[in-house]
């Protein structure tokens, strides 16, 4: 347990300081009575009502009361922030104690795809064989082994998992049923003949990942203005070359590509709709996320009188080296009523925008972008790490109020941006080249998922 003390307390030193925040948030929550310990009693009845029944137990709470003196402090609850974030809240299935050091854990349980739990027994139990299990169980020790050793194991090729254990069916059809869709998204979608399968993939994990986000907002996009899509489209046209032929020139297709999408639609949404967005995305928070957020926002308000003025805006903001949000510009399009200041309505708003990465400002007028914008497509791919994204709003890109270098292809869309980004630098250089010289199949095939991407981190997102 000392060890795992020691490990906390350097995970905690390195978080950045909204996570420690977040800590003392929590601990606070747990401290009922205000006395700035945690009994048992709060302990048990904190973990329990949100639903961590793992960690509701006894033996962790005697595990973490390092003086036993039966309460914790703030340092002993670090220790506990640290084993529900790293996944280390494992409880022998023998004597039921918490597990702090070396345990043995059965590999054919571990390594089974088709939802079994675990097996999990401390040394004790082990060497004593006190335990019950199938006759045939291969344990193995060392956490570390274990936890390395799944993620290795699921990315492994058929073959290496079937050598590791035979019970892998469900990998197999898992992966038969990816190809079934893949190949039915290839017929519907005729503008992908020439991309390569590893991209194809990558989109389509987008699209079912982010199916609980279209399911939870598609409500948002009820009251979408097309005629102001069309607008956008004939603006954006013209901007995109490839071989030297303007994509205007492709005729409809094209722009029905960009009117009919989704993602499309949902960069359409004004100040108005990200705070639609925002009361949606609030609403289906966990109740411990919304706690947190009336946290942050009593956090930001110093003088108590529950509004948030520019000043302690500027300042909580630039404390947590927030360096794109300190900006009066996003303060004045979050003040809903201009009255100077913000109530938690409308900070809930850069709650949101803060967690789904909206958080951009025109690299020309220094406005908040808080409808669709420009980026220059060779910034947004470079596998240079230093080379930052160039975002620009529709009024600067449309009238050329900017300075940019002369081959720049700019591109809307501010899911492609926000999302598309980890995708293109996962992938190998030659893969980011093909995609960079394939920016009209990407304009097609990326604005029907863009609206999976947006809405993801709307409703997937947590706080932390």
């Amino acid at each position: 347990m000392e060890l795992i003390r020691r490990t906390a307390a350097a995970y905690y030193e390195n978080l950045p300081v909204a996570n420690k925040r977040y800590a003392r948030y929590i601990f606070s929550s747990m401290d009922k009575n205000g006395d700035g310990q945690i009994n048992l009693k709060e302990y048990l009845e904190y973990l329990s009502k949100d639903n961590k029944t793992a960690l509701a137990n006894p033996s962790l709470f005697r595990a973490l009361d390092k003086n036993n003196n039966g309460s914790l402090d703030f340092e002993e609850v670090i220790v506990l922030y640290y084993i529900t974030q790293s996944g280390r809240a494992l409880f022998c299935k023998s004597c039921d104690t918490f597990l702090t050091d070396v345990y043995f854990s059965c590999s054919q349980c571990f390594f089974k795809g088709d939802g079994v739990s675990t097996y999990e027994i401390c040394c004790d139990c082990y060497g004593g064989k006190k335990f019950k299990h199938h006759g045939d169980a291969i344990f193995c020790d060392n956490y570390t082994m274990l936890s390395r050793s799944r993620r290795l194991a699921l990315q492994a090729s058929k073959e290496e998992q079937r050598s590791v254990v035979k019970e892998t069916d469900m990998i197999a059809k898992a992966a038969d049923a990816m190809k079934e869709t893949l190949q039915a998204y290839i017929e519907r979608s005729s503008v992908l003949e020439d991309i390569d399968t590893e991209i194809i993939t990558s989109v389509a994990n987008l699209m079912s990942d982010a199916q609980e986000g279209l399911e939870k907002l598609s409500s948002v996009l009820e009251e979408i203005d097309f005629e102001m899509i069309q607008g956008v489209a004939d603006v954006a046209l013209p901007s995109f070359q490839f071989d030297g032929e303007s994509l205007e020139q492709r005729g409809n297709y094209y722009k029905l590509k960009l009117i009919l999408s989704m993602g499309k639609a949902i960069l359409l949404l004004n100040m108005e709709e990200i705070r639609r967005a925002a009361a949606a995305y609030y609403q289906n928070l966990p109740e411990e996320k919304k706690r947190y957020a009336r946290f942050v926002f009593s956090e930001m308000d110093k003088n108590g009188d529950g509004k948030i003025n520019l000043k302690e805006f500027m300042e909580y903001l630039k404390k947590d080296n927030d360096s794109a949000l300190p900006h009066p510009s996003l303060f004045r399009a979050l003040d809903k009523n201009n009255n100077g200041s913000l109530d938690f309505e409308e900070a809930r708003v850069l709650c949101y925008i803060m967690q789904s990465g909206r958080a951009l400002l025109c690299k020309s007028c220094n406005t908040f972008l808080t409808d669709v914008y420009f980026s220059c497509f060779h910034c947004f791919t470079s596998k240079d790490s230093t080379v930052s994204t160039y975002e620009i709003c529709c009024d600067c890109f449309g009238g050329k109020k900017f300075t940019h270098h002369d081959d720049a292809i700019f591109c809307d869309n501010y899911t492609l941006l926000s999302q598309g980004r980890s995708l293109a630098l996962a992938a190998p250089p030659e893969k980011r080249s093909s995609v960079l010289g394939k920016i009209d199949t990407i304009v097609g095939v990326a604005s029907v998922v863009v609206f999976a991407g947006t809405l993801a981190p709307c409703t997937l997102c947590t706080i932390m």
